[in-house]
C-alpha cells in the first residue's frame, strides 16, 4: 500500500492509506478541495 500525505497552507496534514476508508477519504478530499486524481 502507498501512503499519501497532504499538507495544507495552515499546516494541517492528512496521512491516508490507498485502500483504507474509501468514502471517508473521498469526503475529506472533497472538503479540502483537492483534485480526485491525486489518489
Amino acid at each position: 500500500m502507498v501512503d499519501t500525505i497532504l499538507q495544507e497552507p495552515s499546516g494541517f496534514s492528512i496521512s491516508t492509506t490507498r485502500d483504507a476508508h474509501g468514502p471517508q477519504r473521498a469526503f475529506i478530499f472533497r472538503i479540502l478541495d483537492h483534485e480526485p486524481d491525486l489518489w
